[in-house]
């Protein structure tokens, strides 16, 4: 009479099973860390393209104002005030035929905007109080040694600030923005405008 073996398959042993986890853990990491840094990196070029978007905006809407600057209602010349952070000018920015007086400052992290209707009659005159500012920037980076405007004479030279209104023919505006300062670097964008009505 014969005998029938039965062969027995033998199962994984515990130190297999100890190591098979451990690949299957670090493959697992790896793969987590290789989404979360394309996750990161796509965030970051996300959050630099809306900070780039943000100061483009900004300096093309302030260009525009400032390029078409011209004289006062009052009579007065068509720049009030020039310094690092602050410029006071006025422009018709409305099409109304009226020259507003104009502020762009820098207001913690915003560039805000200010303006006030001149009064018209036989001597026109502007109000003491502008109107309620309107954020036209927000998440503004700029430090106290980076000047939202600076100025230049007609022969492009640099004027200290704050300067008298009447050297200036040329300015430059500069923006730093930074939406998310914790994970992404400043955005820059810098912009010469030329004022068109600017007595030589």
């Amino acid at each position: 009479m014969r005998a029938i073996l039965f062969k027995t398959k033998k199962g994984m042993s515990l130190t297999e099973l100890l190591v098979a986890m451990f690949i299957f853990t670090v493959v697992s990491m790896g793969i987590s860390i290789f989404f979360a840094n394309i996750w990161k990196s796509k965030y970051n070029e996300l959050e630099m393209g809306k900070s780039l978007l943000i100061a483009s905006q900004a300096v093309n809407n302030m260009k525009k104002s400032i390029r078409q600057a011209g004289q006062a209602d009052s009579g007065a010349y068509l720049i009030s005030s020039a310094s690092n952070f602050d410029f006071v000018f006025y422009s018709d920015i409305d099409n109304d035929n009226d020259m507003e007086k104009i502020r762009y400052y820098l207001d913690g992290s915003e560039i805000k905007m200010e303006k006030a209707e001149p009064i018209l009659g036989t001597n026109p005159t502007y109000p003491d109080v502008y109107e309620a500012p309107v954020t036209i920037a927000k998440d503004i980076a700029n430090t106290e040694t980076e000047p939202i405007f600076s100025y230049f004479d007609n022969d492009y030279d640099s004027l200290a600030t704050p300067t008298s209104a009447y050297p200036i023919r040329l300015i430059k505006i500069t923006l730093y923005v930074n939406t998310d300062p914790n994970k992404i670097s400043d955005v820059s964008i810098s912009s010469l405008v030329y004022i068109r009505n600017v007595n030589n």
